[in-house]
């Protein structure tokens, strides 16, 4: 497997290398941006294409990284909730264990019990 894992990385930097032989006179071609923010004097800047590409790239980069953050957040707090809840979960259990059992002859039913009975029907 890691073999081929390395194979595919030497085809795949060979490819770069040749494409970026290639295109050259392509990629450091000249680019003006220019921002027109009404109200504010208008910018222009020159830029090569490889530096468009790269500053595109670290854009994306750092949006999926900050939307990546924030859906681990968002898990992260739904974990704790339910954590919370399990724990909470855990101590009820536990209280329903540490009851008395008393043979009260059928329909007769502490009224603990049955309130804990209740409790539980209500989730």
């Amino acid at each position: 497997m890691k073999l081929v894992v390395r194979l595919v990385a030497v085809l795949v930097i060979a490819f770069v290398v040749v494409f970026a032989i290639q295109n050259a006179q392509a990629i450091t071609q000249t680019v003006d941006l220019r921002l027109n923010i009404p109200g504010a004097t208008p910018r222009t800047w020159t830029l090569a294409v490889y530096e468009l590409v790269i500053i595109a790239l670290l854009a994306g980069l750092w949006i999926g990284g900050g939307f990546d953050l924030w859906l681990r957040g968002r898990a992260s707090a739904r974990l704790r909730a339910k954590n919370q809840t399990i724990k909470g979960l855990e101590r009820e259990l536990q209280s329903l264990r540490n009851l008395a059992i008393v043979d009260g002859g059928g329909d007769k039913a502490l009224p603990e019990a049955a309130a804990a009975a209740r409790a539980v029907a209500k989730r």
